[in-house]
């Protein structure tokens, strides 16, 4: 990688062979976070605009090989997306859906939760495929965050999941879907019995005090040069820590 990379070639190449080696690297090493290390040296880099959409198609596909990338792939594509450069709602839309019926099924929560989050962050819109799959979703997390894109107009109207329904009781405060149960509840987000909360010993005192455990104004956080640098320097051995420079040349200003 580190040859590719101090070649004289254009950028788009360069970085199109930056990842392919990547891409190669981590079949050969499963065990390491090679993919997360490649989107770190990337992003402690600002990408040419005329070379975002590249970038992005990338990052993607890293989130596609290897799920554990999602978070950082996210936090990359927020933090362009603020700077001012042009986030194609379609392929996002694409990718989030995609997520979604690729792990809904095997009720991988992480991934889903952060493609919703993305959604959140740049309204896009949950397609009606799926709903159906998150509807099957047993996570208090993803649940609130999906009502809470209910509530933004990013779902359908009716999205109301029989199974987060089915916590809106007393016996739903001590199940596994309590926050559920009580954050939808106090946020009035699923239509229901408006007392069991006020009835229960415990539960009524955190909603006295006004206890939340979501914040509808938190966004993902920007990545920023540091954070890159920072996470560069962990996690992996030094073997992969010798692969030389990102292949961009003007630094990534530091999120405010």
């Amino acid at each position: 990688m580190q040859t590719l990379l101090s070649t004289p070639l254009g950028t788009a190449l360069r970085l199109h062979r930056f990842f392919n080696q990547a891409f190669k690297l981590r079949k050969e090493h499963p065990e390491a976070a090679v993919l997360r290390y490649a989107i770190s040296m990337t992003s402690s880099r600002r990408v040419p605009r005329d070379q975002w959409d590249l970038y992005l198609s990338l990052l993607l596909k890293t989130s596609v090989v290897d799920s554990s990338c999602i978070s950082d792939v996210c936090r990359v594509i927020v933090t362009y997306f603020r700077r001012g450069y042009p986030v194609p709602e379609k392929i996002v839309s694409e990718f989030i859906e995609s997520t979604i019926l690729r792990n809904a099924p095997l009720q991988n929560h992480s991934e889903i939760l952060w493609s919703l989050l993305l959604a959140r962050d740049l309204k896009v819109k949950i397609s009606h495929e799926s709903e159906i799959y998150l509807a099957e979703i047993s996570s208090s997390f993803c649940a609130i965050v999906a009502l809470h894109l209910r509530k933004l107009g990013l779902t359908s109207k009716n999205f109301f999941p029989k199974l987060w329904r089915d916590t809106q009781n007393s016996d739903g405060l001590y199940s596994d879907l309590w926050l559920l149960a009580y954050e939808a509840r106090v946020r009035n987000w699923i239509p229901g019995n408006v007392n069991y909360i006020k009835n229960d010993t415990y539960f009524k005192i955190l909603e006295k005090s006004k206890v939340r455990f979501y914040r509808e104004d938190a966004r993902i956080p920007s990545f920023s040069s540091k954070q890159a640098k920072k996470q560069l320097n962990r996690g992996l051995t030094t073997e992969f820590l010798t692969y030389g420079q990102a292949p961009f040349t003007a630094p990534v200003a530091d999120a405010e």
